[in-house]
C-alpha cells in the first residue's frame, strides 16, 4: 500500500464503495487543499460536544484484542490517517454522517473531536484492503464538529494523530428573510425596482408575484457573504405589485413563502395646483392666506412671481384633502403674484400653476399732506373767548378714488378723536362749525379724517390746538411796587398778570403811560412772557435819580381777546444816587500812563480811554460793572505810549476819540488820529480803525481836542510845532460823511509859545460852527470862528494878553470864555461872554477873590445857558483852595463859593444839561492827595464834600476826569503813580 499514491487510493476507494459524487467532491476538495467540510481553509470549529466516548483507551496503548500471534513482529506504527471528508458533505441537514478517511489497509481508525486525538473516541472503523474507511458519527442539530483520527495497525502499533482534521456543520434550520424593502422606495416612478433584504449567507432567494411562491420565480439570487441580496422586478406604469419571497440554504433547508412589501409604480404627475386667497383680492389686508389645492400629500412649492423658476418663496405639504394654507405678508398698496408647483411622493412634478395676483389695497385717503386749522378763516386760531362753538377748516387730504366725506371731532386729549364731542359727519365740505356743550377753559384740538368711497378712512389729522379763555386778564402785582423808594433809573417796569396768555400786540410801549416828575417818558421795549409784561425804557428815556414816577397801564388783552379790567396805575420813587467804593480798572508797571479821557452819553453810559501797553478802552453802563477792556488801534498806531488826547460823545451816542500817537513802525513824528466807537446799544463795544488826521507836515502833534457838533458831527483841533513856530489845526467830522479837510487856523511865530502854559481851546456854537481860542505870548487873547467862507482871521477877545483860555458855548447861542492873566503881581481869573452874532465881548468880568490863580480853570454850561467856573487860588497863609463862580442866565454871576480848602491839585468839572454840576478834585491829606467830590443840584445847592478814594492812598495823583448825564449819574476816573511800588494805576468811582 505504501507504493500507491494518494490519488490512486482515492480512485479505488470511490470505485469500491460506490460513493456519490458529493463524497468524491469532498475528497477532491480535501485533496486540492481544502478541508472537505464546506468551510473555508483554516476555519476549524470547536467540538460541539455532542459525541460520546466509546473507548477509554489512549492512543499510545495497543489494543489487546488485535495482537497478531504470528511469528513476525511488526513494531512500525502506521502513518497518521488522512481524513478525506464527510458524507454527506458539510453543511447538511443530517445528524448522522460518515467520516471518510484513508490509512493502512486493515488498520483501525479512531476519531476524536479534540485536536491531538485526546479525549473520548467518537467513532471507529477498520480500513478496507484499499486503506479506505467510512466511520459513522453523530452530531446535534445545528452544531459544528471537528474530527481528528489516529490509526492502529494489526500489530497494535499506533500512528500519530492526523495533522489535518475534518469539520462538519449540521444545519437543521431553514434560512430566514429580514429587512425586506423596495428600492428606490415602495412608491416610485420606476418600472424596474429592486427588492432588497437579508438572509443566510449563500442561501438562494427567489422572488414571486404569486402568493404561493410557485412556478417560475421572477428573479433569484444567491445571498452574498454578508447575507445581502437584491432581486429585480419589472412592472408597468401606475400599477401596484405585491411581492412574495422564499429562500433555501446550502443544506437544502427552505423558508416558507414570505409576503414582501407592495410596490406602487407612479408615473403620473399631480394635477396642476389651483390657487386662491382669503380674503379674495383685492383686499385691505396685509396678511392674506394663500390656499393651494393639489394631490393629497404632495409637496407644494410656492413661488413669488409668475413662473416656477428660481428659489421658492415657501414650501408646504398638502394634507389628506390636498389642501395647503400659507399666511402671506404683503405691503400696503402692493400687487403680489404667486404660482405653485406640486411634487408627489415619488417625485412627479406638476405643471406650474397659473399666476394668482393679490392686490393689497390700503389706499385709504391720505392725511400726510393735510392741514387742519382752527377757525373758519384768517390766521390759525390759537385762543378763543367762546366756550360753546368750535370751528375748523382743512385741506390737503388726498385719495386715488376720491373722498366722499369728512368727519370732525373735538378733543382735549393728546389723541383723536377725543372726548369733547362726538364724531360728526360734516359731508364733503372743507370747513365746518360745531355747536358743543360748554367747554372748560383749557386747550382743545380739532380732529378731522377723510372717508373714501370704499369706506377706507384716513388717519386723524389734529390741529395745533386752541385754548378756550373767557376770563379777562388782571394785574396781580407790579415792580417797582407802589410807593417803592428803592428803584434805580434802569429798573425795568414789570407787571404780572393773572394769566400767562397775553397778546403782546396789545401791550406796546404806548400801553404804558410813564411820567417822571411830570415829564412823559416814551420809547423802550415791552416783552411779555409767562404772564409778565416788562417795559424796559430806552437809555435816553430813563427817569433820573430821585424822580417821582407814575405808571398807568391799560388796554392789554389776552390771546383770546379779553381786555384787562380794570386799568392799573401806581407811583414809585427813584432812589437818590450815591457814590460807589473806588475801583481799580487798570494797572501796569511801565510808569508811563498818561492822563485818561472820559465821556458819557445821555443814557449815562461812560467810556474811558487810557494807555496801558498801547491804547485801551472800557465801558460802564448804569447798574453794571465796568466791561472788559478793549484794545484800540492795533496795527495802526504804535503801542509806545499813545496819548488818549480827547474823547466826546456824538449826538447819536457814539464815542469819538482824537488821540496823539506814533504810527506803527514810524517813530519820526507823533500824529493825530480819529477813532470811532460803537454806541451804548452794542453788546460789546468795539472801535474803528484809527483814521489819520491832518496834513502830512512832518511835524509832531500835541494836545489834541475834540468837541461835539450837531448832526452827529464833531470838530477836532491840535497843535503842531517846530523849533520856532507853533500851528493850530482843526478838522471837522461830518458823521456818516466822515472826516473833512484839515484847516490851519493860526501860525504862532514864537518859539516860546507853549500849549501847556499858554493854552488853547475849541468849541462849536449853536449853529454848528467852530470856534478856536488861544493866547499869544505878550499879546491879547484871540479867537477865530468858522463861517460859510471858512475860518475867520483872528480877532481880539481881550486887549490884554492871557493864558489857559477855556470856553463853554451853549445851545441857545450864548457862551463864555475864561482865562487867567498876570495883573498886579497875581494871576487873576477873568470871563468874557459870547454872542452868536458878535463873538466874544471885550468886557471881561473878574472872577477870583484874592491871592493868585493857579493852573487852568474849568468851565461848563447846562442846556439853559447857566455856567460854572471852577479854579484854584491861594489865600492867606498861602493855603490853596478850590473856588466856584456860577453864572445864572438872566441873573448874572452869583457870589463866589469856596468848595474846598487844603486843595491838593487836580480838578475836573462836568455840567449836565439839566443843570447839575459835579466837581472832583484832589485834597491834601498829609503827604498824599486824595480824591474828593461835590455836586450841585439846582434848588438844593452844593452837597457836602465826599471822599471817593481808597482808605489808604499811595502815589501821586494825576489828571482827574469826570462825566455826568441827564440821568443824574456820574463817573470819575483818576490815575496814580506809585513810585515805591513802581506801578501806575487807573481808578474809578461811579455815582448811581
Amino acid at each position: 500500500m505504501g507504493d500507491l499514491t494518494l490519488k490512486e487510493h482515492m480512485r479505488r476507494m470511490a470505485m469500491a464503495k460506490g460513493l456519490v459524487g458529493a463524497v468524491v467532491c469532498g475528497w477532491l476538495l480535501a485533496a486540492c487543499g481544502g478541508n472537505g467540510n464546506g468551510l473555508p481553509d483554516g476555519s476549524t470549529p470547536t467540538d460541539s460536544g455532542t459525541h460520546t466516548e466509546r473507548d477509554s483507551g489512549t492512543p499510545e496503548q495497543k489494543d489487546a484484542g488485535l495482537g497478531d500471534a504470528g511469528p513476525l513482529e511488526d513494531t512500525s506504527p502506521p502513518d497518521a490517517p488522512m481524513l478525506i471528508g464527510t458524507a454527506p458533505a458539510s453543511p447538511a441537514n443530517a445528524n448522522v454522517l460518515h467520516i471518510l478517511a484513508r490509512t493502512e489497509p486493515g488498520a483501525r481508525v479512531r476519531l476524536f473531536t479534540v485536536a491531538g486525538c485526546s479525549g473520548a473516541i467518537v467513532g471507529e472503523g477498520t480500513a478496507d484492503a484499499e486503506g479506505h474507511v467510512s466511520i459513522p458519527v453523530s452530531v446535534l442539530d445545528d452544531a459544528w464538529a471537528s474530527f481528528h483520527g489516529l490509526a492502529i495497525d494489526r500489530a497494535g502499533n499506533v500512528s500519530a494523530c492526523s495533522a489535518q482534521g475534518v469539520t462538519y456543520r449540521e444545519d437543521s434550520t431553514p434560512p430566514e428573510l429580514s429587512g425586506l424593502r423596495l428600492s428606490p422606495s415602495e412608491a416610485a416612478n420606476d418600472n424596474t425596482p429592486r427588492l432588497i433584504g437579508s438572509t443566510e449567507s449563500g442561501a438562494t432567494v427567489r422572488l414571486y408575484f404569486d402568493g404561493t411562491c410557485s412556478g417560475t420565480p421572477i428573479d433569484s439570487q444567491v445571498a452574498d457573504a454578508a447575507g445581502t441580496f437584491s432581486v429585480r422586478m419589472s412592472v408597468p406604469d401606475d400599477t401596484v405589485t405585491a411581492t412574495y419571497v422564499t429562500t433555501s440554504d446550502a443544506a437544502g433547508n427552505s423558508a416558507a413563502c414570505t409576503v414582501g412589501p407592495s410596490y406602487r409604480e407612479d408615473s403620473t404627475p399631480p394635477a396642476t395646483p389651483a390657487l386662491a386667497t382669503t380674503p379674495v383680492a383685492p383686499a385691505n389686508h396685509n396678511v392674506p392666506v394663500l390656499q393651494v389645492t393639489t394631490e393629497p400629500g404632495a409637496a407644494v412649492r410656492i413661488f413669488a412671481g409668475a413662473t416656477c423658476l428660481g428659489e421658492e418663496f415657501a414650501s408646504r405639504t398638502a394634507d389628506n384633502q390636498g389642501q395647503v394654507s400659507l399666511s402671506l405678508s404683503v405691503a400696503d398698496n402692493s400687487t403680489s403674484a404667486y404660482v405653485a408647483q406640486a411634487t408627489d411622493a415619488v417625485g412627479n412634478v406638476s405643471a406650474c400653476s397659473a399666476a394668482l395676483t393679490f392686490v393689497e389695497d390700503s389706499t385709504a385717503p391720505s392725511e400726510l399732506a393735510a392741514t387742519v386749522m382752527d377757525g373758519l378763516a384768517g390766521a390759525e386760531l390759537e385762543y378763543q373767548n367762546s366756550n360753546t362753538r368750535v370751528a375748523a377748516r382743512w385741506s390737503g387730504f388726498t385719495d386715488s378714488v376720491g373722498i366722499r366725506r369728512y368727519e370732525l371731532a373735538v378733543t382735549s386729549t393728546a389723541g383723536c378723536p377725543g372726548n369733547a364731542s362726538s364724531i360728526q359727519d360734516v359731508g364733503a365740505t372743507s370747513s365746518a362749525e360745531l355747536t358743543v356743550l360748554t367747554l372748560a377753559e383749557q386747550r382743545y384740538s380739532s380732529c378731522v379724517r377723510a372717508v373714501d368711497a370704499a369706506g377706507n378712512t384716513s388717519g386723524w389729522k389734529m390741529s395745533n390746538g386752541f385754548i378756550v379763555d373767557v376770563t379777562p386778564p388782571r394785574v396781580v402785582s407790579a415792580t417797582p411796587a407802589a410807593s417803592s423808594v428803592t428803584a434805580s433809573p434802569w429798573t425795568a417796569i414789570e407787571v404780572s398778570f393773572s394769566e400767562t396768555t397775553l397778546d403782546t400786540a396789545s401791550a406796546p410801549p404806548t400801553s404804558f403811560h410813564v411820567t417822571a416828575n411830570g415829564m412823559e417818558l416814551s420809547g423802550g421795549a415791552v416783552s411779555c412772557a409767562a404772564g409778565k409784561c416788562t417795559l424796559t425804557l430806552t437809555l435816553t428815556q430813563r427817569p433820573a435819580f430821585g424822580a417821582q414816577v407814575s405808571v398807568a397801564l391799560n388796554g392789554v388783552k389776552d390771546l383770546a381777546g379779553n381786555v384787562m379790567t380794570p386799568s392799573h396805575a401806581w407811583d414809585y420813587s427813584v432812589r437818590a444816587a450815591q457814590w460807589s467804593a473806588p475801583l481799580l480798572i487798570s494797572s501796569n508797571s511801565n510808569r508811563k500812563v498818561p492822563s485818561p479821557v472820559l465821556t458819557m452819553d445821555s443814557a449815562g453810559v461812560a467810556t474811558v480811554l487810557y494807555a496801558n501797553e498801547g491804547l485801551r478802552a472800557r465801558r460802564h453802563k448804569p447798574g453794571a460793572a465796568w466791561e472788559a477792556d478793549q484794545v484800540v488801534g492795533t496795527g495802526t498806531i504804535d503801542t509806545s505810549l499813545p496819548k488818549p488826547g480827547a474823547l466826546t460823545t456824538l449826538s447819536n451816542g457814539t464815542p469819538l476819540a482824537v488821540v496823539e500817537a506814533l504810527p506803527t513802525g514810524d517813530f519820526s513824528a507823533r500824529r493825530a488820529y480819529g477813532i470811532l466807537a460803537t454806541g451804548s446799544d452794542s453788546t460789546v463795544q468795539s472801535w474803528s480803525v484809527p483814521r489819520l488826521l491832518g496834513a502830512n507836515t512832518g511835524l509832531k502833534v500835541m494836545a489834541p481836542r475834540v468837541v461835539t457838533a450837531p448832526n452827529q458831527g464833531a470838530l477836532a483841533a491840535w497843535v503842531e510845532e517846530n523849533s520856532t513856530q507853533s500851528f493850530l489845526w482843526v478838522q471837522p467830522y461830518a458823521g456818516s460823511s466822515g472826516w473833512g479837510t484839515p484847516v490851519l487856523v493860526r501860525t504862532l511865530d514864537d518859539s516860546n509859545w507853549d500849549y501847556s502854559v499858554d493854552g488853547y481851546d475849541v468849541g462849536v456854537d449853536s449853529r454848528g460852527n467852530g470856534v478856536l481860542a488861544w493866547s499869544d505870548i505878550n499879546g491879547p487873547l484871540q479867537y477865530s470862528r468858522q463861517g460859510a467862507g471858512g475860518w475867520s482871521v483872528p480877532a481880539r477877545g481881550e486887549s490884554i494878553g492871557g493864558r489857559y483860555p477855556q470856553m463853554a458855548l451853549n445851545p441857545d447861542g450864548t457862551g463864555l470864555a475864561v482865562w487867567i492873566r498876570w495883573h498886579l503881581d497875581n494871576y487873576r481869573l477873568y470871563a468874557n461872554s459870547f454872542s452868536l452874532n458878535s463873538g466874544f465881548s471885550d468886557e471881561e468880568v473878574p472872577l477870583h477873590s484874592q491871592g493868585s490863580v493857579n493852573g487852568e480853570p474849568r468851565v461848563g454850561a447846562d442846556a439853559n445857558g447857566n455856567a460854572f467856573v471852577v479854579w484854584s487860588q491861594n489865600g492867606p497863609g498861602s493855603q490853596w483852595g478850590l473856588w466856584c463862580a456860577r453864572y445864572v442866565k438872566g441873573s448874572g454871576w452869583q457870589p463866589l463859593q469856596q468848595l474846598a480848602t487844603d486843595y491838593g491839585g487836580g480838578k475836573a468839572l462836568h455840567v449836565s444839561p439839566s443843570g447839575t454840576a459835579t466837581v472832583v478834585y484832589g485834597r491834601t491829606e498829609g503827604s498824599v492827595t486824595a480824591v474828593w467830590a461835590r455836586r450841585f443840584v439846582p434848588g438844593s445847592g452844593w452837597s457836602s464834600a465826599q471822599r471817593l478814594d481808597f482808605a489808604t492812598v499811595k502815589g501821586y495823583l494825576g489828571n482827574i476826569e469826570v462825566a455826568t448825564s441827564p440821568l443824574g449819574n456820574a463817573v470819575v476816573v483818576w490815575p496814580r503813580q506809585d513810585l515805591d511800588a513802581g506801578t501806575d494805576t487807573l481808578l474809578s468811582a461811579v455815582f448811581e
